[in-house]
Formats: C-alpha cells, sequence, structure tokens
C-alpha cells in the first residue's frame, strides 16, 4: 500500500501537499491585501454615542457586488478586500433611519475611514447623502498618490506606456536617461520603465500587475506593459508603506486591471504618428529647406 511522501523533523510529521496548499493559500491572501481596498469607520448617533449591531450595506454600483457587515460594541466597523470602484453604503438599525450615503470612491490598497451618523426615528424614514472620500489618509502611513482611469484617458501619453504617468505625481522623476532601464540600452527590447521616486534608484523599484510580481529580473524592468485602455487605476507608494510592500527601497507600482460589468462597454484607439505634424528641426529652419 503506497503511502503520501512526508519529512519527519524531532517531534514534527511535515507533509508536502500540506506545505504546497498554505502556501498557495498565503499567496492568494497576499495577492487579495493588495489589490483590494478597505472602508472602515464608526458608526454613532446624534449625540456622538457608539450605536452596535447596526447592520451596514456596501453595493459596488458597477457590478452589483453587496458586502454586509455589522458594527461592534464600540460602534467601529471594518469591510476589508473590497475590489476598488464606487460603492453605495446604507445601515439598518432598529429605532434609527435608514442611512444611504452614495458615490463613495475606494481606490486600489486604500483604506478610506466613512463615518456613519444615525439619527433617530422609524426604520422606514430614511436619509441619503452624497458620500465623499476624505482627502487626507488618517488610517496609513504610506506616501502615495493614485492614478485613476479618467486621468489615464485625458492625460497627454506618448508611446501609451503607463509608466509615464507616475511622474505625474509628487516625488517621482524621471530616471537617468539612456540606461538599460530607460529603454535606450542595448540590451532594452522593453519600452522604459525608469523613474526615481523620493530620490531612490531606479532599480529598486517594484511593480505588481493585480497583486502578482510583474518584476523583470535581468533589468528590473517590467515584465508586462499592460494597455492604457485595461488599467482602471494605479498606485504609487514612494515611503513608509507596510511590510507586505517590503521587495525593496524605492517605489511600489501596484497595477489593477479593469474587470468585467454589468453593462457592456468597450473602447477602440488608433496610435498614428505623422511627420507631417512634425516640426522642422533647427538645421533646416537656418537653412531654408522644409523636412
Amino acid at each position: 500500500m503506497s503511502r503520501e511522501p512526508r519529512f519527519r523533523l524531532p517531534g514534527f510529521t511535515i507533509y508536502p501537499l500540506l506545505v504546497c496548499l498554505i502556501a498557495l493559500l498565503w499567496t492568494a491572501q497576499a495577492a487579495a491585501q493588495a489589490v483590494s481596498g478597505t472602508i472602515l469607520g464608526s458608526v454613532n448617533d446624534g449625540s456622538g454615542g457608539a450605536v452596535a449591531g447596526v447592520k451596514i450595506t456596501f453595493t459596488h454600483t458597477q457590478t452589483g457586488l453587496t458586502r454586509f457587515v455589522t458594527s461592534d460594541s464600540e460602534g467601529e466597523y471594518v469591510a476589508p478586500n473590497l475590489p476598488p470602484g464606487v460603492y453605495n453604503i446604507s445601515t439598518e438599525a432598529p429605532g434609527f433611519k435608514r442611512l444611504s450615503l452614495d458615490n463613495v470612491q475606494l481606490s486600489v490598497d486604500q483604506k478610506a475611514r466613512v463615518d456613519l451618523k444615525l439619527e433617530v426615528g422609524a426604520t422606514t424614514e430614511s436619509v441619503t447623502i452624497e458620500g465623499s472620500t476624505p482627502l487626507v489618509q488618517t488610517e496609513s502611513s504610506d506616501l502615495s498618490g493614485t492614478v485613476n482611469e479618467q486621468q489615464i484617458k485625458n492625460l497627454p501619453l506618448n508611446g501609451r506606456n503607463f509608466v509615464q504617468l507616475t511622474r505625474t505625481l509628487p516625488g517621482v522623476q524621471r530616471g537617468i536617461p539612456g540606461a538599460n532601464i530607460d529603454g535606450a540600452g542595448s540590451l532594452a527590447w522593453r519600452a522604459s520603465a525608469s523613474f526615481a521616486a523620493n530620490g531612490m534608484r531606479t532599480r529598486d523599484n517594484n511593480f505588481m500587475l493585480d497583486g502578482v510580481d510583474n518584476n523583470e529580473i535581468w533589468l528590473n524592468s517590467v515584465v508586462i506593459f499592460p494597455s492604457v485602455d485595461a488599467l482602471e487605476e494605479f498606485k504609487v507608494q514612494s515611503s513608509t508603506y507596510s511590510a507586505e510592500f517590503g521587495r525593496s527601497s524605492g517605489g511600489v507600482v501596484n497595477i489593477q486591471i479593469k474587470s468585467g460589468q454589468n453593462d457592456f462597454h468597450g473602447s477602440a484607439f488608433e496610435f498614428l504618428r505623422n511627420d507631417a505634424l512634425d516640426a522642422n528641426n533647427f538645421f533646416n529652419n537656418k537653412n531654408g529647406r522644409a523636412k
């Protein structure tokens, strides 16, 4: 009779299948933390007292995904591992009016604090508020910025390389021109992935795609350059980020690819470089010659 192979240590028996299963689950959890967001906060009444046992519903407006949490004895709640997007938040508690908070924007790897204030009344009554995400990040100490889908679509981008958009964020500059990582060296056959975050070396950056490692080891560039039309948003963490992003000392680029939605949609683009629209160079102008 065959048995599953195993390794023995003093006082322990290690099954390879169990080790592989734990490794897969651990990897999936780490990826979810990197690409998802968290909405948290407190629930209070009109006098500022904590309200426990409040049922809070989070609805993703693009997909209809629904998540339920309940406030604890201190009136606090946490809704982790939420896909980025726009959420409608509603509450339900005996003795209080229903509260609806619409259009709360949640970005990739963001911890958005949304405090809820309930009014005394019948549950058949409701109060609707237009929600907004706080500008100041109070739940995390990292220095970061997010480039959202609207910015990706509207900002000028020569070559459709999303890495160039990292330079729109504070503390981020282009790396050394002409280096391999800048796409100009003899070994660099890919587009440029060069930027320096807060003065750190360009080779110390970390790229993640939907929570998965996206770093090319040879040049420390990017393995997959996704089309800008496929990007939901991406976040650049330049300093004091948490240990889960501690692969290197430079900037962390956390890319989120678009997911499916309930409504049919698509996009198309044309990439044209026509020298008829280019400016003449200095020497042609000096000698009176056309292009």
